[in-house]
């Protein structure tokens, strides 16, 4: 199936600015600090960290003309969707893979002088910390020679992470402005290019909320924090995290940490190891690869494995069905799902790409040219630690060691 990108509708994008968008003002406390943005019209770009699933809403509040965002063809598998989508003139783009089509539907949209938005981090941040950039992201700027408007957010991680179950009312600091003119595109190398933009969007939202120590509040701020926390730092043990209220609690030893309203960790008795989720995450993803490691000399011992999990397949712009529930085990070169039945399928990480974590829930995975989606029916369970697995894994394959602190 082809699908071609519509233009906005524009009565569609004025009621939203009208009614979304001052709402999203009042609720989330969004004070907007704008740059140099005298003269400009479309066609341009608009790119910004993504942190907030209110993101599109937030960039788009300050510009008049309609934002054709790149959107994860996740989103388009149902018709409904894919006629709400249309309505926003959106960009249909797979996640974590190169794509011909998207590109070639933002010259079209450039060519007919429209806006499009664009998140280079491809996903959004889970700990508080700008996901790295993907470099292809400044190619891509540099062939399209229009203006690019930068959005860096500060305070929209806080206000609502990603793992989490409910918002909470604080404050997000915007700051924009236009970061290259065309002139700048067309002199400028594509390594400057991405070097300024990663400057740009780069942010660490605990080093912004260190100088400022805005409240937080809402309720039940620690639910779901073991969608991206999974290593217990007291006992090393793996999945046994599990949240309530404002605790996260190891089911194994016993230890127990609150997330308190500033977005920090706290003890009872004592200080807790780690002072924020992005600490506690980095040290995490370094006994990772420590476990990765031991793995590629211990291959037939499983990284992960959880039970009760439910595979499904499709295909681009096709709606999903549901193949059969069993145990899926990670592996250093491969992905078993073995079902109820006993029948087992295998799927070799030399041939998956596209692997990502859809939304905060599922692990999304390509294998030769087909789509796949594990669901975990323990809502405790972190999806989003086969990913991680995934990325130290194909690094270390290539060589490629992570810089100290990344």
């Amino acid at each position: 199936m082809t699908y071609r990108v519509k233009r906005a509708n524009r009565v569609l994008n004025r009621i939203l600015k009208k009614t979304l968008g001052p709402y999203l003002v009042r609720r989330y406390r969004i004070e907007y600090i704008e740059g140099n943005m005298e003269a400009l019209k479309p066609p341009f770009v608009v790119i910004g960290n993504h942190t907030n699933n209110w993101d599109p809403f937030i960039l788009s509040h300050k510009i008049s003309e309609p934002i054709h965002f790149v959107t994860s063809v996740e989103q388009f598998r149902s018709r409904f969707m894919r006629f709400v989508l249309g309505l926003a003139g959106c960009i249909p783009k797979t996640k974590a893979m190169s794509d011909a089509s998207t590109v070639k539907s933002l010259f079209r949209v450039r060519n007919r002088g429209d806006v499009v938005g664009v998140f280079p981090e491809g996903m959004r941040c889970w700990d508080g910390k700008t996901e790295k950039i993907l470099y292809p992201t400044a190619k891509v700027l540099k062939s399209l020679r229009v203006p690019v408007v930068s959005f860096r957010l500060n305070g929209a991680y806080l206000s609502h992470p990603r793992w989490a179950l409910k918002s909470r009312k604080g404050k997000i600091q915007v700051n924009y402005g236009i970061l290259f003119t065309p002139e700048q595109l067309k002199t400028l190398s594509v390594d400057e290019i991405y070097q300024r933009m990663c400057a740009g969007l780069s942010t660490n939202e605990y080093c912004w909320q260190e100088e400022r120590m805005i409240p937080f509040v809402g309720k039940r701020l620690a639910e779901r924090l073991e969608r991206v926390l999974f290593l217990c730092p007291n006992c090393g043990g793996i999945g046994r995290l599990s949240s309530k209220d404002d605790t996260l609690t190891c089911q194994d030893c016993g230890e127990t940490v609150r997330y308190n309203q500033y977005g920090y960790f706290e003890k009872e008795n004592g200080e807790p190891r780690f002072k924020s989720v992005l600490e506690w995450n980095q040290w995490q993803l370094k006994e990772l690869e420590n476990m990765v490691r031991e793995r590629m000399t211990n291959p037939e011992k499983p990284i992960f494995e959880d039970r009760e999990v439910t595979l499904f397949t499709g295909q681009r712009y096709v709606a999903i069905r549901k193949l059969r529930r069993g145990t899926m085990r990670l592996y250093v070169d491969r992905l078993e799902f073995i079902g109820r039945d006993g029948q087992k399928a295998v799927f070799e990480l030399s041939h998956m790409n596209g692997v990502s974590t859809h939304l905060s829930d599922w692990f999304d995975f390509y294998h030769e040219g087909k789509f796949h989606r594990a669901a975990f029916k323990n809502r405790h369970t972190s999806a989003n630690k086969y990913f991680e697995a995934y990325d130290v894994i194909k690094r270390l394959e290539s060589g490629k060691h992570q810089p100290e602190g990344e």
